[in-house]
């Protein structure tokens, strides 16, 4: 299901490989309002768990991220039941365990198309990341060869038949404790991410995941 390394992944593997693509545009100098935007983006924010009432009343918002979740969005083969990420918030650099459980109704080859909707909040509002050079919130042509191109697959989604490449196969799949050292730096603050899949015109999946990353 490759609703378990784009939406298994949504939860740490997208966001790191994000920070590891975004790492270089890091070091870019500002010349233009997109840069000075995603310099804005790039700074740490107080998580809302954090926040007192004051600063709710301030920013006319009650509503706040308090721990990490996430739901099925839309779509008709594929999906999750669980996804559980330890800890919450996530700690980076820091150890990151993943536990995920889900399904494929029907069998998924290349092209798979995949969009990914990246937000961060501030000050109450979810400010949407824009797509520069496959950072952000981009769309993929075809994410299996994305995909190709990953470091080993971890051992708990091999031994779960799933596997990381393309094709993947119909099927329940259970991929307990993926264990791994996120060694990269990322701006601390309240994420939303949202992926989908399409394949051969059907709808496939959409997984929507709010994490916190804290210091």
């Amino acid at each position: 299901m490759q609703g378990l390394r784009l939406v298994t992944g949504v939860a740490i593997v997208l966001i790191a490989a994000l920070a590891i693509r975004g790492s270089a545009n890091l070091r870019k100098p500002i010349v233009d309002d997109t840069e000075l935007f995603l310099n804005f983006l790039r700074n740490d924010v107080l998580p809302e768990r954090y926040r007192g009432p004051e600063y709710f009343k301030k920013i006319g918002k009650t509503i706040k991220v308090q721990a990490f979740s996430f739901k099925n969005c839309g779509g008709d083969f594929a999906g999750l039941t669980k996804l559980q990420v330890i800890p919450d918030p996530l700690k980076l650099p820091g150890n990151i365990n993943v536990s995920a459980v889900g399904y494929i109704k029907e069998a998924l080859d290349s092209p798979l198309q995949a969009s990914l909707l990246i937000h961060k909040k501030a000050a109450g509002i979810w400010v949407k990341i824009p797509c520069i050079g496959d950072f952000g919130s981009c769309d993929y042509d075809d994410f299996c060869q994305i995909l190709d191109m990953a470091p080993d697959c971890p051992q708990p989604i091999k031994t779960s038949g799933l596997g990381c490449q393309c094709p993947f196969k119909q099927g329940n799949y259970s991929i307990p404790n993926i264990n791994m050292y996120g060694s990269f730096g990322f701006p601390t603050g309240d994420y939303n991410l949202t992926g989908t899949l399409h394949y051969q015109g059907k709808y496939v999946a959409c997984l929507e995941v709010i994490l916190t990353i804290a210091s």
